[in-house]
């Protein structure tokens, strides 16, 4: 999905959003950072990429991330029917994305048997939502640089037993 300021590429259980400047890859679940990274490196055009960090560097940008485990068992409901129906954006009304990231470009995808990915842009900032409501591995993980989100009305709406969350330079 192509922005104005931020290209996004939704990649199953990750993330790949790419700047004039820089590049962002958020990986969840079982996707391992460094194979993900030198697949995408070696994609690329030789020269395009000068330096490779598997880290958060800081360069003023502001980022929250969340990765919240054992989520509500009604969500997980939602998301498992959503997905048999391949009705990703039953997911997207549910957690008030459009309230929470209002005027944000949307790719999503519901997965089979169960999985939800998004991606989304708006001018520069970016946010990533991935769920896997699988029993007691169930969780979902929110990445975004937009200042306004809505951490606590994600949280209401997932409901999840445990969580944590942090702000960050990147």
């Amino acid at each position: 999905m192509r922005g104005d300021a931020c290209d996004a590429y939704l990649l199953s259980e990750s993330s790949l959003f790419v700047h004039d400047d820089r590049a962002l890859l958020i990986t969840c679940g079982a996707a391992p950072l460094l194979g993900a990274a030198a697949e995408v490196r070696a994609a690329l055009a030789p020269g395009a990429i000068r330096t490779l960090v598997c880290d958060v560097e800081e360069t003023g940008h502001s980022a929250v991330e969340m990765v919240m485990h054992d989520l509500d068992p009604a969500f997980c409901t939602l998301i498992v029917e959503a997905c048999a129906a391949g009705a990703p954006a039953r997911v997207r009304a549910a957690l008030g994305f459009e309230r929470l990231f209002p005027g944000f470009t949307v790719d999503e995808h519901a997965f089979r048997p169960a999985g939800y990915s998004l991606n989304a842009v708006r001018g520069a900032h970016h946010c990533a939502v991935h769920v896997s409501p699988h029993g007691d591995a169930s969780y979902a993980s929110l990445d975004t640089s937009w200042p306004d989100a809505g951490v606590q009305d994600l949280l209401d709406v997932i409901r999840p037993r445990r969580w944590r969350g942090e702000q960050q330079l990147y």
